[in-house]
């Protein structure tokens, strides 16, 4: 989980402002890109309480949500397309506009579709992450730098984002949450991304949100909202969780009988390896306190 999901504030009422203009994100560098919809994506997970709440009537079916989710969020970038392998398979559905913010990469801010039971105070955007790079920046074999979402990760990240408010809310005893998710959808084709089994392709639907100016996530060394992540982190590392993303974390890795560490994809200086294999040799060992191997 990334640090902005875990510190975005709250209004008086638990919930994220209503965003239903494009200058209601405050940011002057979004950017257009077009995007097509996705024939044949399902439903996978939904939480139909949150939709009602902010676009439905309380008693609308979940069949009526339902079509009108998949006809506004499923949907990918018309330039991912031109990517055989890492775009869905047939041509592009109906296109409309989208938004990125800066640093958005795969996701992008894009508009609900008009349906007569939606409320005239509800939102009118959504943010959805994996729907594919923005004209200009073409997908690589970089994981992370493909465009899309996989299932799983769509579904790890959910189930992350809920384990860390509920931790929030009994270890800190705050209304820290994250950027409401209404829904994971699968685009029903499988992609293979770097280091990964071919997995189903989806998408995250969000709340569209505001965040700082530039999309920087970090804040001010010392802030009290530098103090507030801190103390977060702090107290769900005590249960076992951490907020660090595997582009941060170290991993070993054992090369035929060789260890060698990597923060990232990239790898560490020998001499730095073997120090940080030494130091984690030192703090693992087997309950008769012979070294770990």
């Amino acid at each position: 989980m990334t640090p902005h999901v875990l510190a975005c504030l709250d209004d008086q009422e638990g919930r994220a402002p209503i965003i239903r203009r494009i200058e209601d994100l405050d940011e002057p560098l979004c950017s257009t890109d077009d995007v097509a919809s996705v024939a044949g994506a399902r439903v996978v997970w939904a939480d139909w309480p949150a939709l009602r709440r902010d676009f439905f009537a309380p008693d609308t079916a979940p069949e009526v949500i339902e079509r009108w989710l998949l006809a506004s969020a499923a949907v990918m970038s018309v330039a991912q397309w031109d990517s055989p392998g890492l775009a869905p398979p047939g041509r592009p559905g109906r296109t409309s506009v989208s938004w990125r913010p800066p640093r958005y990469g795969r996701a992008a801010v894009v508009p609900v579709q008009p349906h007569r039971l939606v409320q005239a105070t509800s939102a009118r955007l959504l943010d959805i992450k994996g729907c594919g790079m923005p004209l200009g920046m073409h997908p690589s074999g970089r994981r992370g730098d493909t465009g899309l979402l996989l299932l799983p990760d769509a579904l790890c990240e959910l189930l992350t984002q809920l384990v860390l408010e509920r931790l929030c809310a009994t270890c800190l005893h705050e209304r820290l949450r994250g950027v409401p998710v209404y829904a994971v959808l699968s685009l029903e084709f499988d992609a293979r991304v770097p280091g990964r089994q071919c997995s189903p392709v989806a998408c995250l639907v969000r709340a569209a949100h505001r965040r700082r100016a530039g999309n920087r996530d970090l804040p001010q060394r010392g802030s009290s909202r530098h103090r507030a992540m801190l103390r977060a982190e702090l107290s769900i590392r005590a249960v076992g969780f951490t907020s660090t993303s595997d582009d941060l974390a170290y991993r070993v890795v054992d090369e035929g009988g060789a260890l060698a560490a990597f923060v990232g994809e990239q790898r560490l200086p020998q001499w730095l390896g073997d120090a940080l294999v030494s130091r984690l040799r030192s703090h693992v060992n087997d309950h008769d306190g012979r070294p770990y191997e």
